[in-house]
């Protein structure tokens, strides 16, 4: 899929200059295709992983404001379009002993979903908590937000809002966000209304913060 995706992108930025807007929308969306694919293959293994006790947890000291700011950065490189991810910080910034790689799952699946299921114009707010012995993480949009109907089954592999099934996703977002949580023994919560919005919250506490 790397392979696919770098391909991609070398070819839209060689034929840039000669090429038809149409044809390198078409080139964008083979790269947009193919994370896509990557991602859902990642997440189905780390879903099976956890079900079956054997994902792997490496916690390593991180600096909070930093690794969420360069998680931005990312979405803003690489997403199809620009959008408006407000990011604000209360209380010092800190390290905490997390596990690199699931803490970038957990927080990259909910702002997709927040930037997914809201519209372009929209404005998705990201905030971070620090506090002496945990880390609380909040997103929120003004999206479609989720029918209270489908509230009980959030973290059900594939589980989709009925008024979202139009919406190009796998389902597995709030999946793996759920127990990569469990791995750093936190807590998750979903607060949503129809046509108003969703917000995320995430608190990891007891990770071992470094001066």
């Amino acid at each position: 899929m790397s392979l696919i995706t770098g391909s991609a992108q070398l070819l839209k930025e060689s034929l840039k200059p000669v090429t038809e807007p149409s044809k390198l929308k078409n080139l964008s969306r083979i790269q947009s295709s193919a994370k896509l694919m990557n991602q859902q293959l990642n997440d189905l293994l780390r879903v099976a992983r956890a079900d079956a006790g054997k994902m792997e947890f490496n916690p390593v000291s991180l600096e909070m404001q930093t690794f969420c700011l360069n998680l931005i950065e990312d979405f803003q490189i690489f997403g199809e379009t620009q959008r408006i991810i407000e990011f604000s910080k209360r209380g010092q910034s800190v390290h905490a002993m997390v596990d690199e790689k699931l803490l970038y799952s957990i927080l990259s699946n909910l702002l997709s979903n927040a930037l997914k299921y809201s519209d372009p114009q929209s404005t998705v707010y990201f905030l971070i908590i620090c506090e002496p012995h945990a880390v609380t993480f909040e997103i929120q949009d003004e999206g479609v937000g989720i029918p209270l109907e489908d509230q009980q089954s959030l973290y059900s592999l594939f589980s989709r809002g009925r008024n979202v099934r139009e919406t190009s996703g796998s389902g597995l977002g709030l999946a793996v966000a759920k127990r990569c949580v469990d791995l750093h023994q936190g807590k998750i919560l979903v607060e949503s209304q129809i046509n108003v919005g969703t917000k995320v919250t995430v608190k990891l506490s007891n990770l071992g913060y470094l001066n």
